[in-house]
């Protein structure tokens, strides 16, 4: 290896959305940071971006790939260098690469919540051999690597350690890991403009979907991203449909780049105002056309399917000097050794900056994987002692570091150390050669740790601490880069890195285990998922439509009072759920009729619940045009009582009476059609061919098909008689039917279509349970509300003891977690029942209360609040849990009326509000 100078010239401009790529960068950077969007059916020509990407540092871990450190360098890129680490057993038997997509052995198990510390553990016999592979923030630019190898077995081992590093183009698409992308770049002549075909001022279809202003992932309306085109998208057009762009400050020509599988005519308006005829081109062509002087605008209407890749703006005579070129997907580094003989520096063709690894210590040898992926032919390759260079597909490379021979005895820990760090290369050089021993990188690396900061507990919490532990680290470390929407890449919070993509409902979930660990980022994901007034989708869709971000909003205004996000999120979340009610053209959400909402036409799942029996039923049945559940209808009438209560605070005034109108309106449609008094469920509503409420849909036998979780969701929008509340309560409680021992089941356990092996149908799920447990808290039940968090929380720390998993679901009969090892998602939840009853200071409540203020004793020794109640029920009382220092008894009072505490454990109380008098007052919590 020699370290070289590197050519930074090239011939050619090349151009992605309207900005020049830096001149040091062949052909690097993908697409994306494009225009906002405004007008529902339009895209304006200029609006600035709408950022949907999460406050975090550059350096996480990002890859969805393989587990370790992850470098985003320019986040508009779309690339990602990769430092992936492990370790494995020193024999010719090789370790589990840390695919990200597979159960390796490793978890995640601690993070800060700016990610500035972060670590796995990686199992290499269970949990008496293991390595700790932590990373930590030296500066802006740098990451400190440690692992420490663990030996807690009967015999000493011998151990090596891997670290890979790579640079990573974006996927083909979602679920594409590791498949790289095979794309064009435009390289044009100077003065010559690019837009792409995605970049229209206005887009109309001639048969509009339903999809038109709620395009899947947040993409642009009509976009469609594959292999061979120009930045690796286009705008898929059927005949009629129409496109304009613009044309002015250009060239007198305009050269069309398209794809399409059949000839076709393509009208063009501001051009030659003629029918021009393309030819087939299944591989792409272009065709030049003249503008007419003064044209400020192009509007193209094909009359068969074309996928428009874009147009180059430009002088007629220059249209010979274009180029549609590969990208430069060569991802072999420049490799030299650094300042010392224990470090290395990487340089790609791709990206402006190096990158720089130095470990501290005396041997290690480097070798070279040159293929897309590790997996197998690392296990295959690796365990050669004499390997410097692995040939494979060579559409990947991976610089190793190889280093063996740890030696851990019996009860024994070995540390490793490493830096990485980016830059210029006089940084880079500088970093890696600065002088430095081992007991500065111990206080850095401590001082780092340091920021993992879990919070104060009470002493019956400790019982808990692993599980809010690693529900934290997963949340935390469950984020990927590059995820594409709105026309940009973004760093996305997922429920575990198997997905790679956007998820409404969990990304819901997610925020609102955020918001007790790391509000900020909550704020962020919320942010993420919903669009600004005017944007063409109405929110960022992925999965079940169910508008969680609303819940999730709630409860960041109930902790934070941020005056900021609720003046953000509140007219984002207004659009959002303009469309739940069918208010955004093109939306099918409210044709029904009865009044009642179903999104079948969104998503097969309309809560979440892959198997649940009537939604299967419904599915194979094909009833989907005339069957309504009821979690789609009880969901909008919560948000549209969320959205009230913040139209109060923000003094929008004029919004209120729409909202109780469709409170109404929705809890009447429920009410006079879905009410089974028999089973104690509101069942799926069947209608006849005009869209009318016909009957409760049946099995064969007669049976309601929902006696299952969605049968009880009328219950959280709180619109059910006490005599409906008193039956669901009877079946969420009883061990028969729906409380198992882990918790309450998806699928009421009496029922003839329950079976203990399903996905959701015999299994139990944290999300619903959440809704539940605030739906309890509002009905006063703080009694079943405390079981239900008690016993999740159980479930999931008995797991995590176990095998050190974040379970995604659990059986009933074992009480085994299962499902994604490293899941977050809809298992958030369990974040929030530990900070509700074991983290002194909080106040906690249901759906209906609104906190104002809120301000605190010193040491948790009481509390005062001013709440709105906004419940619709008369007499009984509401709950509300607060935690405060344990060694002190209180008082509470309500207004001027002293109220029921009832202690739960040392320090936890709920407090029980009465609904007779006043509903908004002052909650004070004093000591005896």
């Amino acid at each position: 290896m020699t370290a070289e100078n590197i050519d930074m010239g090239t011939r050619y401009r090349l151009v992605s959305h309207g900005a020049a790529l830096l001149a040091a960068i062949a052909t690097a950077a993908a697409p994306c940071i494009g225009a906002g969007r405004a007008g529902v059916d339009d895209l304006p020509e200029r609006q600035p971006a709408d950022r949907h990407d999460v406050d975090l540092p550059d350096w996480g871990p990002y890859s969805n790939a393989y587990l370790g450190l992850s470098h985003v360098a320019d986040l508009s890129s779309g690339m990602r260098f990769d430092l992936t680490v492990f370790a494995g057993p020193h024999t010719t038997s090789t370790p589990d690469v840390p695919n990200a997509s597979l159960n390796t052995g490793f978890v995640a198990w601690e993070a800060a919540p700016d990610l500035s510390y972060y670590s796995y553990r990686q199992k290499l016999d269970g949990q008496k051999l293991f390595a700790e592979i932590s990373f930590a923030e030296l500066d802006a630019r740098s990451r400190l690597v440690r692992v420490d190898l663990v030996n807690q077995g009967s015999r000493a081992r011998t151990l090596t350690l891997n670290m890979l590093a790579s640079m990573q183009l974006p996927n083909r698409g979602p679920g594409n890991v590791l498949t790289p992308r095979r794309i064009l770049r435009a390289s044009l002549p100077t003065g010559a403009r690019w837009i792409s075909g995605v970049h229209y001022r206005q887009h109309r279809r001639a048969v509009p979907t339903p999809q038109d202003n709620l395009v899947y992932d947040g993409w642009l309306r009509g976009e469609v991203r594959d292999d061979g085109l120009v930045d690796g998208r286009a705008l898929r057009m059927a005949a009629g449909d129409a496109a304009t762009y613009p044309v002015d400050g250009g060239g007198n020509a305009l050269l069309l780049r398209y794809r399409a599988k059949a000839p076709l005519k393509l009208v063009l308006v501001g051009a030659r105002d003629e029918a021009i005829a393309l030819p087939a081109a299944p591989g792409g062509a272009t065709r030049l056309l003249p503008l007419m002087p003064g044209s400020a605008s192009v509007r193209l209407t094909p009359d068969a399917d074309v996928d428009l890749e874009g147009l180059v703006l430009i002088d007629a005579d220059q249209a010979s000097e274009v180029r549609f070129i590969p990208e430069d997907d060569d991802l072999t580094p420049q490799m030299a050794q650094g300042p010392n003989a224990n470090s290395l520096i990487l340089k790609y063709r791709q990206s402006p900056a190096y990158y720089g690894l130095r470990w501290f210590r005396s041997d290690g040898a480097i070798r070279e994987f040159q293929n897309s992926t590790l997996d197998f032919f690392f296990a295959r390759r690796s365990h050669s002692k004499t390997l410097k260079v692995a040939k494979g597909d060579g559409r990947g490379h991976y610089a190793n570091l190889l280093l063996g021979g740890n030696m851990v005895p019996v009860n024994g820990r070995k540390t490793i150390w490493a830096v990485v760090t980016t830059g210029t290369r006089q940084a880079v050089e500088a970093e890696l050669g600065e002088p430095v021993e081992d007991a500065v990188l111990m206080r850095t690396w401590s001082a780092a740790r340091a920021r993992v900061r879990l919070p104060e507990t009470l002493p019956a919490g400790r019982q808990f601490g692993l599980a809010r532990q690693l529900i934290a680290a997963n949340m935390l470390m469950n984020v990927v880069y590059p995820v594409y929407t709105q026309d940009q890449f973004i760093r996305h919070f997922t429920p575990g890195k198997w997905w790679d993509s956007l998820y409404t409902w969990d990304s819901g979930f997610i925020g609102l285990g955020l918001a007790d660990v790391a509000p900020k980022l909550s704020a962020d994901v919320l942010h993420a998922y919903t669009t600004q007034p005017g944007a063409q989708s109405a929110f960022i869709h992925h999965g079940t439509p169910l508008p969680v971000q609303h819940h999730q909003f709630l409860e960041l205004w109930n902790l934070t009072r941020d005056r900021k996000m609720l003046s953000d999120a509140y007219p984002r979340l207004r659009k959002y759920y303009a469309f739940l009610m069918g208010r955004v053209p093109h939306s099918t959400m409210a044709t029904l009729p009865s009044g009642l909402l179903k999104s079948w036409d969104y998503f097969y799942n309309s809560g979440g619940w892959d198997d649940l029996p009537p939604q299967v039923h419904v599915h194979d049945a094909k009833l989907e045009p005339r069957v309504a559940p009821m979690v789609t209808t009880a969901h909008a009438i919560r948000a549209a009582k969320t959205l009230r209560m913040a139209a109060i605070e923000l003094g929008q005034r004029d919004d209120i009476a729409g909202y109780d109108a469709d409170i109404a309106r929705l809890a009447s449609a429920i009410q006079s059609s879905a009410w089974d008094a028999k089973t104690g469920y509101f069942g799926y509503v069947l209608h006849d061919g005009e869209g009318r409420a016909q009957e409760l849909l049946r099995t064969r036998s007669g049976e309601n098909w929902n006696q299952t979780l969605d049968g009880v969701q009328p219950l959280i929008a709180g619109i059910t008689t006490p005599q409906q509340t008193a039956a669901i309560i009877a079946n969420l409680r009883d061990p028969n039917r729906l409380f198992s021992p882990v918790g309450i089941t998806a699928v009421d356990m009496s029922a003839s279509y329950y079976r203990p092996d399903g996905y959701w149908n015999g299994t139990v799920w944290f999300p619903h349970q959440w809704f539940i447990w605030k739906a309890m808290l509002d009905q006063g039940q703080g009694d079943f509300a405390w079981q239900i968090a008690r016993t999740a929380l159980a479930a999931y720390q008995n797991e995590a003891e176990a095998s050190w998993v974040s379970a995604e679901h659990f059986e009933i009969a074992t009480g085994q977690g299962t499902g994604w090892h490293q899941f977050s998602g809809l298992s958030s939840p369990i974040a929030n029942w530990f900070h509700a009853y074991f983290v002194p200071g909080r106040l906690s409540t249901g759906y209906d209360v609104w906190i104002k203020r809120l301000s605190e004793r010193p040491g948790h020794r009481g509390m005062m609040a001013e709440l709105a109640i906004d419940s619709t029920r008369t007499d009984g009382t509401i709950s509300v849990l607060v935690t405060l220092a344990p060694d002190q008894r209180y008082r509470a009072t309500w207004g001027d009326r002293t109220i029921s505490m009832v202690m739960l454990h040392p320090g936890a109380y709920e407090l029980r509000i009465p609904l007779t008098g006043r509903r908004d007052g002052q909650l004070k919590i004093v000591p005896q």
